[in-house]
């Protein structure tokens, strides 16, 4: 996936030191430009069963909307079957978590943890996550700025 069009500086970027990738039961990474947080936490053999996000988005859809097409109003609004307010909604907050998660994992990568088991886990909920979207909704992310 492409970086996105505005990354924070390094300096910007932290990782509790509390939680370094050996830690169980819990780590937690932080994109301190965005707000961003998410808590990972493990099963016994050490496996990540769950990762929590978390980020005051509310003023942020600005920068969680460069996620989507431009005409991805138009795309919901031309469907086949009509998507109500409710979805609308849904997929709102389903796109807020995907900026998290992305925000999350270019943290990951930006301080050389790339080949982590928590990036590992974050690309694979991105890509589940895009995936049922799009099946859902179509064509409705801008895959350049992940």
């Amino acid at each position: 996936m492409a970086a996105p069009e505005a990354l924070p500086a390094e300096s910007e970027i932290s990782v509790a030191p509390e939680t370094e990738i050996s830690s169980f039961p819990e780590k937690i990474v932080e994109n301190t430009d965005y707000g961003v947080k998410g808590i990972f936490r493990y099963m016994a053999n050490g496996d990540i069963s769950d990762v929590s996000v978390s980020s005051p988005l509310e003023s942020q859809w600005k920068q969680v909307s460069k996620l989507l097409n431009k005409n991805w109003e138009d795309i919901l609004e031309h469907r086949s079957t009509p998507v109500h307010p409710e979805q609308i909604e849904s997929f709102k907050n389903g796109t807020k978590t995907l900026f998290q998660y992305n925000q999350l994992l270019k943290t990951l990568e930006s301080i050389g943890k790339s080949d982590s088991l928590e990036a590992d886990f974050l690309r694979v909920k991105i890509y589940k996550l895009v995936e049922k979207t799009e099946e859902i909704y179509g064509d409705v992310f801008n895959k350049k700025n992940f």
